[in-house]
């Protein structure tokens, strides 16, 4: 398990820390953390057969040996590069000079070094929050392979059956669940479990879960802070754990639906033909089908700065509804008619007819269904 310098600068510790250099290795990956001390020492270095330098290394150093020799600094950053470390954090309580020829090199080779002035940090607190940060994000980690698995592998009722187990072992026999989008980042949504529900972070979302040992609708209710959150999808009632991969599928689904209609809460019970289209969102067919309209549209869009798929767009999903159509597009109802009437000329098909709007419709919802699930 590894983390980046980027989420270190999320730690306590960081918050006191200057970034001095390097700002463009933010990327590098942090394999461990340790202290620098004898290994780049001119009187010791050459009597040691092995070194604590390896790949992926924060270095934490007070540079002492170079206290006298500040231009020993660069030659440590040359060292530590040439050993492919992830950066370097200065604890400068000699007051080192960091000149800038050193701020340029590290700068040129993405190479991050970090300033603490004084006693402000201490270097064992940085190690211990870094090793808790790493045990964090692992843990988070398997959580979000073993949701991948249930979304979007084929198993069998047993592999659901364990990896259900795995994520709620006191899952009651009548469940719901939901997945949204946090209102803030700083939300603690983790308050909302109790014994009956559970609050999983997935991604850039939330999976809720709610079960109860009533098989009453009522008795399966969803907490108010995940109802305030953005883009809640809420699958159908389920009454066996063996229907949970199911039911995780169509919270997913239903949320997905919500971000692309832009609304702030939707039913899996609700989606409509999106039950099918969503499920279906990766099908080769499914894409083929859509694609072979929707790229020759952006095609003559892109020819002649048109709107037509746009156009298209909110005309499909607002129930082809002319006059809501022109309302969200804030044009007139006639420039609508027009775009669909040339849509006919380049594609052949007539909104007119009840076939081909199918065809026009099921192309759309497909294509919005691809692109979201893709994001």
């Amino acid at each position: 398990m590894y983390l980046l310098i980027k989420d270190l600068l999320q730690l306590e510790s960081f918050k006191s820390i200057t970034y001095i250099a390097g700002k463009k290795g933010s990327s590098n990956k942090v394999t461990g953390v340790g202290l620098l001390d004898y290994e780049l020492d001119v009187e010791f270095r050459d009597q040691y057969v092995y070194e604590n330098l390896y790949e992926g290394l924060l270095c934490l150093t007070t540079f002492l040996y170079a206290k006298d020799q500040d231009y020993l600094i660069l030659e440590a950053i040359k060292k530590l590069h040439n050993r492919r470390c992830s950066g370097l954090v200065i604890k400068n309580i000699y007051n080192l000079p960091i000149s800038a020829k050193v701020i340029r090199y590290a700068d040129s080779i993405h190479f991050p070094v970090f300033l603490i002035d004084g006693n402000s940090v201490l270097f064992e607190n940085i190690i211990l929050e870094a090793h808790a940060f790493s045990q964090v994000k692992s843990l988070a980690n398997k959580t979000n392979e073993l949701f991948d698995r249930l979304l979007h592998e084929t198993l069998s009722a047993q592999e659901v059956m364990d990896l259900t187990r795995s994520l709620v072992p006191s899952l009651k026999n009548h469940y719901k669940i939901s997945y949204f989008y946090p209102r803030s980042q700083e939300a603690d949504l983790e308050k909302c479990c109790s014994n009956q529900a559970f609050c999983f972070k997935y991604y850039r979302g939330y999976f809720y879960i709610s079960s109860s040992n009533s098989a009453d609708e009522g008795s399966v209710k969803i907490d108010d802070r995940v109802l305030d959150q953005k883009h809640i999808g809420i699958s159908d009632l389920h009454h066996f754990p063996e229907f949970f991969q199911k039911a995780l599928r169509e919270a997913y689904y239903a949320s997905t639906y919500a971000l692309m209609t832009q609304v702030p809460q939707a039913n899996y019970s609700d989606l409509g033909v999106f039950q099918l289209i969503l499920s279906n969102g990766h099908n080769r067919t499914f894409s083929s089908f859509s694609n072979r309209l929707i790229h020759e549209i952006k095609g003559y869009d892109a020819l002649y700065n048109s709107e037509l798929l746009s156009t298209l767009t909110a005309y499909i999903m607002n129930s082809c509804d002319l006059d809501v159509t022109s309302s969200d597009l804030k044009v007139h109802k006639n420039t609508i008619k027009y775009r669909l009437d040339r849509l006919r000329d380049v594609t052949g098909l007539d909104y007119r007819s009840f076939k081909d709007l199918e065809t026009l419709s099921l192309s759309v919802k497909i294509y919005l269904a691809h692109r979201h699930l893709s994001g």
